[in-house]
């Protein structure tokens, strides 16, 4: 019997690795749900790594490892989410039929670099939306999780409107709009490619 016979058998349908950028662990792929109303995630600790294995909740799609079984069960990922989140909504969905096994014998070079860049994109528009999509569906108490969402998206609106008025610079004034835009879009359950944030467009 192979080891992963083995695994099934004591219901372990989901595998991962370790990833590595730049020669470094990045434990950002491998997390666990903190807190289940307000959806608080947090990276497995780097010490973890040094087992054999651990279990994790929460996997990138790097390396990701899925029986048929499970996949015939709860479907593919959402591709309404296009971009962000699409892989923490698809292992908390593994999560609910099967343990996710990270085998630290299973390494993966993740060529990319870690962007140490906290300015708004694009692409945060999908992360801000998905997530509260994501915990819409996945929260214990959805509506107690929204509350929280929307109250940080309004006091970004606020922020990004102060430093826009300080400094008369287009770019918070965007900040301040996209905010918007993820209240208004969430709220009329709006997924998929925004014809406003668009890849590739610039917050000017």
């Amino acid at each position: 019997m192979s080891e992963i016979e083995k695994n099934m058998e004591e219901g372990v349908e989901a595998y991962s690795g370790i990833i590595r950028t730049d020669g470094k662990i990045d434990t950002s792929h491998r997390r666990r749900l903190k807190n289940p109303i307000f959806m608080i995630k947090e990276d497995v600790p780097e010490a973890e790594y040094e087992k054999p294995s651990f279990y994790c909740q929460l996997a990138s799609f790097c390396g990701l490892l899925v029986s048929k079984r499970i996949i015939d069960k709860i479907g593919f990922p959402k591709g309404e989410y296009f971009i962000w989140y699409d892989d923490t909504e698809y292992s908390t969905r593994i999560s609910q039929l099967t343990k996710i096994k990270n085998v630290n014998s299973a390494h993966i070079n993740h060529k990319t670099v870690i962007s140490t860049d906290q300015s708004l994109n694009w692409k945060s528009y999908y992360g801000y939306r998905n997530q509260i999509d994501f915990g819409r569906r996945f929260s214990k108490f959805p509506m107690l999780f929204c509350l929280l969402r929307y109250t940080y998206h309004r006091y970004r609106i606020i922020y990004y409107m102060n430093k826009y008025k300080k400094t008369n610079d287009p770019y918070y004034l965007e900040c301040s709009k996209l905010n918007k835009v993820v209240i208004e879009d969430s709220k009329k359950g709006v997924l998929g490619i925004s014809k406003v944030y668009y890849p590739g467009k610039k917050l000017k």
